[in-house]
């Protein structure tokens, strides 16, 4: 099942979404991404994206079972960001992989990472406070955090800052 909406705006990407998570994790966000809590897939995407870039992936996406994800710990990139990171990566690493391969024209990050480790951001900082901030993180959440994992989401930035749900592609059972 998918539902759509087209715009006109040109920055979009591909997401797992967790707005579950935005209550948990408000507390620490340092910048109003317009986002909810999430895995990218894919960023930036088709500038602008089509019809066929849907069908395009939702071709992809039909090869994969929704999952339960499983956030089991607080880490950090030496840039100054705070994540949870993933027990269990492997899916979401396939799907990742098959994203690729089907779209090399939009590497994720632009192709800065290129062995991109799946994370949920908690706060970007400066890295001077990275230790501290992931340890109060740590001490305050509730690990492990269980996510069922049962749809995609195709994202676009609207002028007023936020992201807005375009598209969503639902895994199958």
């Amino acid at each position: 099942m998918t539902k759509s909406s087209f715009g006109t705006k040109t920055l979009s990407c591909v997401v797992f979404s967790f707005p579950e998570l935005s209550a948990i994790l408000d507390k620490w966000s340092s910048v109003d991404l317009g986002l909810p809590p999430h895995i990218t897939l894919l960023y930036p995407w088709r500038q602008p994206f089509s019809s066929n870039d849907l069908v395009q992936l939702e071709q992809v996406l039909e090869n994969f079972k929704a999952f339960d994800l499983v956030l089991d710990r607080v880490e950090t990139f030496e840039a100054g960001v705070v994540y949870l990171a993933l027990k269990n990566e492997e899916e979401t690493r396939e799907i990742l992989k098959s994203l690729s391969s089907e779209f090399p024209d939009t590497p994720l990050y632009r192709g800065a990472f290129p062995d991109s480790i799946p994370h949920v951001t908690v706060t970007k900082c400066s890295p001077e406070n990275l230790v501290s901030l992931a340890s109060e993180v740590t001490k305050e959440l509730n690990f492990p955090l269980q996510l069922r994992v049962n749809q995609v989401e195709v994202m676009e930035y609207q002028e007023d800052k936020q992201w807005l749900v375009k598209h969503t592609i639902t895994l199958t059972n």
